[in-house]
């Protein structure tokens, strides 16, 4: 259990410092036409890389409010969330990643989006909505590298609790 659970982390880790980190930006896949908001983005993900997560937050708020396209507001709220969970702030990470998924995101950025929402609910004590939410991840976005990982997050889960056809 330690190891998937170490696993998990170390996934979400890598997720938040290089995998968004190193993600094209916003006006390279389309999202924004206005080069100042995919500025911040990237501006935003380099300050999560190096693990400024407050002001990586006032850079995707600052994004939000200026009420862009649909692509570029779910990649602002990945990115808000990853700020807020480097931070501690898991509820509002939650609700970030949440939103996120309900936008207009590509595959890879969904994907992210639900697998932090996961680690997420496990922070807030809601071990069943994170078994569901990795067990959809797993399932929608099968193609993913993380894929594998939310699939045995969610049988650790379901298996804490004595599910075993569940967990298998």
């Amino acid at each position: 259990m330690r190891l998937t659970r170490h696993l998990g982390c170390s996934a979400l880790g890598l997720a938040l410092a290089v995998g968004l980190a190193t993600a094209a930006p916003a006006d390279e896949r389309g999202a924004s036409t206005d080069g100042t908001l995919a500025a911040m983005l990237d501006r935003a993900r380099a300050q999560i890389a190096a693990g400024a997560f407050t002001q990586a937050q006032a850079s995707v708020d600052a994004v939000l409010q200026a009420a862009p396209g649909s692509r570029v507001r779910a990649t602002a709220l990945t990115l808000a969330g990853d700020a807020a969970y480097g931070i501690g702030a898991y509820r509002t990470a939650a609700a970030h990643y949440g939103a996120a998924l309900q936008a207009n995101q590509p595959d890879a950025e969904a994907a992210h989006a639900g697998f932090a929402l996961g680690w997420c609910q496990v922070r807030i004590g809601r071990r069943d909505q994170a078994r569901h939410t990795w067990d959809l991840v797993s399932r929608q976005f099968s193609a993913d590298p993380g894929a594998p990982i939310a699939l045995l997050q969610a049988g650790e889960l379901a298996a804490k609790v004595g599910d075993l056809s569940l967990a298998r």
